[in-house]
């Protein structure tokens, strides 16, 4: 536990062995430490002068030797506190230059700007942009099943944040159960149009089009590429409303096929579940 804070506020593994050496052992040279923590001496060196510069230990010289002492526990506090009012400094200024950075910008270029994000958190920034465009619509592919089960602490949250946004969306949706039921019993209060296609042909994908944007999500391989070119977007769009027109058919025969009192049974067990593992298995 003790190593694992350590590093958790910037420490590698052999800082933090040395700097509890030092603290156990007190004052010493780095052959000292370097015997102690069974770590070679050029390296006890670079660990050292590394400590030093980030204020752990100091360091003084004693008849043509170093000596290094661990500062007092406490003063962690007061470095961490430091770096958090650098980093406030940092942050104000860089509030300053933005503007600044967006008119060197090349906004007027026909090169389109490509973003990839990978992990759970760059899908999360990937729905995020998705936010910036109030007022307006989103063209949409998705899966309600799939949106839990990948990011079971980004939904359904994320539809709230959409209509506080008031940002509709017109969306292509395969008729799973927990998609038919989210739909169905709340396309109105979450600002939705949706399309209902074929349940086999779902997808662990999600295709958002909105502004000059088209924004690509992979659940299963946890990326997302987010294009910003106005001739791909919309490119996109016009697909999307041909797929619109021809999802109208089945839309209209699914719509007439499902039970809404079973969906709302369905519903409320369903909830319960989204935010488990065991969302996969409820169909």
């Amino acid at each position: 536990m003790l190593e694992k804070n350590l590093k958790s506020i910037g420490l590698n593994n052999n800082e933090v062995k040395v700097y509890l050496t030092l603290l156990e052992t007190g004052t010493n040279k780095a052959s000292f430490v370097a015997k102690f923590s069974e770590i070679p001496k050029t390296t006890v060196l670079d660990i050292l002068n590394s400590l030093n510069k980030k204020g752990f230990i100091t360091k003084i010289k004693k008849k043509n030797a170093y000596y290094f002492t661990a500062y007092e526990p406490d003063r962690i506090i007061k470095l961490l506190e430091k770096e958090e009012e650098e980093l406030k400094k940092r942050k104000e200024k860089m509030k300053k230059v933005i503007p600044l950075l967006k008119n060197l910008q090349d906004v007027k270029s026909s090169k389109p700007k490509i973003e990839y994000l990978e992990g759970q958190d760059g899908l999360v920034e990937a729905f995020e942009d998705t936010l910036k465009i109030k007022n307006k619509n989103i063209y949409c592919y998705g899966c309600v099943d799939s949106q839990a089960v990948a990011l079971p602490n980004a939904f359904p949250e994320y539809f709230e944040k959409r209509v506080k946004r008031k940002i509709s969306t017109t969306c292509l949706i395969p008729a799973t159960k927990p998609s038919l039921a989210e739909c169905l019993l709340n396309d109105q209060k979450h600002l939705r149009r949706s399309y209902f296609i074929p349940g086999e042909m779902v997808l662990p994908m999600e295709i958002n089009i909105y502004d000059d944007t088209t924004n690509i999500a992979s659940f299963d391989d946890k990326f997302a590429v987010i294009i910003k070119s106005k001739p791909v977007a919309d490119c996109m769009r016009n697909l999307f409303q041909l797929a619109f027109e021809g999802a109208e058919k089945y839309d209209k025969k699914i719509r007439q096929e499902t039970d809404i009192d079973e969906m709302k049974k369905f519903w409320k067990k369903w909830k319960r579940v989204r935010k488990s593992p065991s969302a996969q298995k409820v169909k």
